[in-house]
């Protein structure tokens, strides 16, 4: 029923999401949810209605509501809230880039709000989406009063350079300069505060 090309790729690459088998014209819901690192639940859900094949592509098809509307193929990921009734003001920011996302994905019947319903989803898929490519050198770097992460990409170089300074959170955030990485650059993610 679903398939995801492909099914495990980088942030910044599109995952082609298709559900196959529907009856024609017929009325869904996609809901997707990721855990943070943290444990935080993150959803998003979007209302589509299959072709006549009975086949949504959600990177041609147009969202008809939801948590957005119309053809956007990483909509329920960027889209993604935090669920209710967790501790309010958490952002979805990857810690660990070392470990991919696990994106579950559910299709259910009819246009409904996922939490709301008593249905169940009648088909369950899931994806990944990593900030760290197979290869990708990560140092820490700890000198003097210097804090941060060097990502290196795979081969010998030489290698474009780029300082990621993240400003508002604190902390070691990671994640931009591993991706750089991922795409060739020679990336130091520094942490400037609220690190020790």
């Amino acid at each position: 029923m679903f398939a995801f090309a492909p099914k495990s790729s980088l942030a910044d690459e599109i995952t082609e999401i298709r559900i196959t088998h529907l009856k024609q014209l017929q009325s869904i819901t996609l809901e997707a949810k990721l855990l943070s690192d943290k444990g935080e639940l993150f959803e998003s859900y979007a209302h589509y209605v299959a072709d006549k094949d009975g086949n949504v592509d959600v990177g041609h098809d147009l969202s008809v509501g939801g948590s957005y509307c119309g053809v956007e193929p990483m909509g329920l990921i960027w889209s993604m809230k935090q669920a209710p009734g967790q501790r309010e003001g958490i952002r979805l920011l990857k810690r660990d880039v070392t470990v991919p996302y696990d994106i579950i994905v559910n299709c259910f019947d009819g246009h409904v709000i996922p939490r709301e319903t008593s249905l169940l989803p009648f088909s369950s898929g899931t994806f990944q989406k990593s900030f760290m490519t197979d290869g990708v050198k990560r140092v820490p770097v700890r000198e003097g009063r210097i804090r941060g992460t060097l990502f290196l990409p795979p081969g010998d170089g030489p290698f474009p350079g780029v300082m990621d300074l993240l400003g508002g959170t604190g902390g070691l955030v990671e994640f931009k300069a591993s991706l750089l990485a991922s795409r060739g650059f020679a990336a130091l993610a520094l942490a400037y505060f609220g690190y020790i």
